[in-house]
């Protein structure tokens, strides 16, 4: 009977924690509300959760280990808005990253034309005329 009593309150307490863990799957954040948003949505600038709370944890000191912390402001950022060519961060210390010079990192271009870089269309229009030279030839 000892046993039997022991047996129910494991599956009890199991239950319970399974009742309290996260239903959010890896990759992602659990809003207060209990909806799911992608960890990177979380303090994009732009509420993702029906109750805003992936933007209401964004003013701390203390930033959750997936969000960049900015240096000398109480604020909390996407990982994805970092480097991205806009400062978000009250400091700017968001586009002032060691990695924010790396080549690889295509900067956004935020003037009325919209392009994603400003030489990437006439290297690209040069390819193209590069391409076609070459099956005239072929």
């Amino acid at each position: 009977m000892e046993t039997w009593t022991c047996f129910l309150a494991v599956l009890f307490f199991a239950s319970c924690i399974d009742e309290t863990s996260s239903k959010c799957s890896h990759g992602q954040w659990q809003c207060t509300s209990g909806d799911c948003v992608l960890r990177e949505n979380v303090c994009n600038t732009f509420a993702d959760c029906p109750d805003a709370s992936d933007e209401s944890i964004c003013k701390t000191a203390v930033c959750e280990d997936f969000l960049f912390q900015c240096q000398n402001s109480r604020q909390c950022l996407s990982r994805v808005k970092v480097c991205n060519g806009q400062q978000e961060c009250e400091d700017g210390s968001d586009e002032e990253q060691p990695e924010c010079d790396r080549e690889d990192f295509v900067h956004v271009d935020h003037s009325e034309h919209g392009s994603a870089s400003p030489g990437l269309l006439p290297n690209t229009i040069v390819l193209m005329l590069i391409i076609s030279a070459v099956r005239l030839f072929v």
